[in-house]
């Protein structure tokens, strides 16, 4: 090569390490080669893309733990509500039951073939157990955090206009002790499914029941990453915790966190948007990161180029799960640094 580019090259790397002050981490939700027939590699893109951390993977096995340590590289690990209970699979034991009496499947995850798609309940205490036992084993393999994919638990529900988990727990637990109501059960019941049909109409409006129901799972699920956040602040009180705050939102539960690490929609893939979620997490003290959940490059490039203007740690979007594809999106490291190299 000639030794003129060369030199190029140098200088420009070193004007953009002069220039931007953020990091560089790299996300991979699993580590690659999965099998002999994945061609993917995530060692392949550490070297490429030189992360000083790894966040948001899924990962129990210390023989991927111990490649992040050898590199000497930062990493956190990732658990999410549909933590296995049985030999790798969800049973229904442990899981949030709608007003229907049905096990509860997030809606994007309805089509995917797995063996873990029920969302435990936080009010249930044997997935209390399952969850902090096995997030204690992933903090015996070295994480500097640990990250909570879904943190809303049960209060997914109310943006599914579900209202909320309608287990033996959940409901006694809340007719008995939060709020006194003198129903019972199945008073409750009957009153949970008008509210959830009429909640259909354009036109309806939530009454003091529903108000009151979709608070306590809230609270509850406040309650339960705080007891688990305590907890596991036993095991390594330098433990960091982060949560996919969609979108860079900071509701109750959000707030146990020290950081948000969240998959942003195109339409907030703006300066002006930015600049308010950027200030909303300052505001809060709390770490942001974002990647967008789409295969155009374009929108990666966008949020990228922001970041680099304002001096934002980037989350380099590798193996990403995009809506509504089969496929996954990999940043190309050669594109990668042709925006770097451009800005």
């Amino acid at each position: 090569m000639n030794k003129f580019i060369i030199i190029f090259i140098i200088l420009c790397n070193y004007c953009f390490s002069q220039n931007y002050t953020g990091k560089l981490i790299l996300t991979t939700r699993w580590f690659h080669p999965r099998n002999s027939m994945d061609t993917l590699s995530t060692l392949k893109a550490i070297r490429d893309f030189k992360p000083s951390r790894i966040d948001w993977v899924y990962t129990n096995d210390s023989n991927v733990t111990n490649i992040f340590k050898k590199l000497n590289i930062a990493y956190s690990l990732t658990a999410n509500p549909m933590c296995p209970d049985s030999s790798g699979y969800t049973t229904q034991k442990l899981r949030i039951k709608t007003i229907n009496g049905e096990t509860y499947i997030a809606p994007w995850m309805k089509s995917w073939k797995i063996k873990t798609p029920y969302w435990g309940c936080v009010n249930n205490p044997e997935f209390q157990k399952l969850f902090l036992d096995y997030t204690k084993s992933l903090v015996k393999l070295g994480p500097d955090g640990i990250m909570v994919d879904n943190p809303e638990f049960n209060a997914r529900l109310e943006r599914d206009k579900l209202i909320g988990c309608f287990c033996d727990h959940c409901e006694r637990k809340f007719i008995n002790k939060k709020f006194r109501y003198k129903r019972n059960k199945n008073k409750l019941e009957e009153e949970i499914k008008t509210l959830i049909e009429n909640s259909k109409d354009k036109n309806f409006k939530k009454n003091e029941l529903q108000i009151k129901y979709e608070e306590f799972q809230i609270n509850s699920v406040t309650k339960f990453l705080a007891n688990w956040k305590k907890e596991l602040l036993k095991t390594n009180p330098n433990l960091k915790f982060f949560c996919n705050n969609y979108n860079g939102e900071w509701r109750k539960y959000h707030l146990i966190f020290d950081g948000g690490i969240a998959e942003i929609t195109e339409s907030n893939i703006n300066d002006k948007k930015l600049d308010e979620l950027y200030k909303l997490s300052d505001s809060l003290k709390k770490s942001q990161l974002f990647n967008c959940n789409s295969g155009d490059f374009s929108l990666h490039e966008k949020l990228l180029i922001y970041n680099l203007k304002h001096n934002r740690d980037i989350l380099i979007p590798w193996d990403l799960f995009i809506l509504g594809e089969k496929n996954r999106f990999y940043m190309d490291e050669k594109k990668f640094n042709e925006i770097i190299n451009e800005y």
